[in-house]
């Protein structure tokens, strides 16, 4: 900000009239800028002693301590509303990220359950250990010729690679009732 725009809204700043970002540059102009402040500080004086008088307050002689109160006050507000400002943001960005997070680790659960679903709905019951355990694992007889020995030669020698599952369920048929 230039002298002359410093001066021309000299009156908009008296009258508490001038917009927060065009406030910074003035006081800041009118705190670097010795003419400037000379002419704020006479028609300070002038404006605020005639509202006193036309008032009937007690008329302040200490104009300059009061334009530099003015001043202050005027700049550690701004100083507020912008630390409120930037505070706000920060705390909506903190905000964005935790729901971002939050909906991530959701849809990560949800994936993985329907992972898990669709496993489990494409596997068959005796593929899980659960079902196994009792009938194969803990059975003190069980070895690895153990399913086997319920295909006969004969149903061996048509079918070569007989199906697993087939063995599994007559082991399973011949061993109910030692599980229950």
């Amino acid at each position: 900000m230039n002298c002359l725009e410093a001066q021309s809204k000299i009156m908009a700043f008296i009258e508490n009239k001038l917009p927060d970002d065009e406030l910074r540059e003035f006081i800041k102009h009118v705190r670097s800028c010795k003419n400037c402040y000379e002419e704020l500080d006479i028609y300070y004086t002038l404006i605020v002693g005639m509202k006193q008088l036309d008032e009937s307050d007690n008329v302040s002689m200490d104009f300059r301590d009061a334009l530099n109160n003015k001043l202050d006050e005027e700049k550690n507000r701004l100083t507020t509303v912008k630390r409120i400002a930037n505070s706000t943001f920060i705390v909506v960005i903190a905000a964005i990220v935790a729901g971002l997070i939050w909906l991530y680790n959701g849809a990560l659960d949800k994936v993985y359950d329907y992972e898990q679903y669709s496993k489990l709905s494409e596997q068959s019951q005796y593929y899980f250990a659960d079902f196994f355990e009792p009938r194969l694992l803990n059975d003190s007889t069980y070895d690895a010729s153990d399913i086997d020995r319920y295909y006969t030669e004969e149903e061996t020698a048509k079918d070569p690679i007989a199906d697993f599952m087939d063995k599994v369920s007559k082991y399973n048929e011949n061993h109910e009732g030692l599980t229950k």
